[in-house]
């Protein structure tokens, strides 16, 4: 883990409130948890 990613345990208390981007048409990044710790 670099110094500014989010531990397990830190994603794991807010990963339920992104949104679930399967099915979804466009640009739709993969991993929520990629792009916030970016």
């Amino acid at each position: 883990m670099r110094r500014y990613e989010l531990s397990d345990e830190q994603w794991g208390k807010i990963s339920d409130l992104f949104p679930d981007s399967e099915g979804q048409r466009g640009g739709q990044w993969k991993d929520h948890r990629m792009v916030l710790n970016g």
